[in-house]
């Protein structure tokens, strides 16, 4: 339930009871760059998959400060979707970074996430090759 006077919005629980409480004033708004990890796909680790896909979700404030540097520096960095493909050889080093799709106007957000995700610290493949398919949006996230 929303409630709202003139100085504040409510969150109540259905019972009635606040769950949590906003100013109205606009001044006091902020958006925070995100890069939003919508999926992210480990394949060839053999039993260390779930272990690959939380060493990439675990990247998401760095993927995120990416984000955040160029839209500092430009207005027109745009928002949307990116997916990469991160390839992995049997030692756990990351080969390369394949950008599969992107919908960001500023190819420095792009540069930077694949950058990042090369550094990635990942387990070994389990056949000699691996890989971590990445979809996140570049987003913002109020706060």
């Amino acid at each position: 339930i929303i409630v709202t006077s003139a100085k504040h919005v409510f969150v109540l629980s259905p019972d009635g009871k606040r769950k949590d409480k906003f100013p109205l004033d606009a001044r006091k708004y902020k958006r925070a760059p995100l890069a939003d990890l919508q999926s992210v796909y480990a394949n060839g680790f053999g039993e260390q998959d779930e272990a690959a896909r939380e060493a990439v979700t675990g990247m998401q404030s760095e993927l995120s400060k990416c984000y955040a540097s160029q839209v500092k520096k430009s207005a027109f960095a745009g928002s949307g979707q990116l997916l990469l493909t991160v390839n992995v050889d049997a030692d756990g080093k990351v080969t390369r970074v394949d950008k599969l799709h992107s919908e960001i106007a500023d190819k420095g957000v792009v540069k930077c996430a694949k950058g990042k995700l090369k550094k990635a610290k990942l387990p070994t493949a389990a056949e000699g090759a691996a890989t971590v398919n990445v979809t996140m949006t570049f987003t913002f996230r109020d706060s």
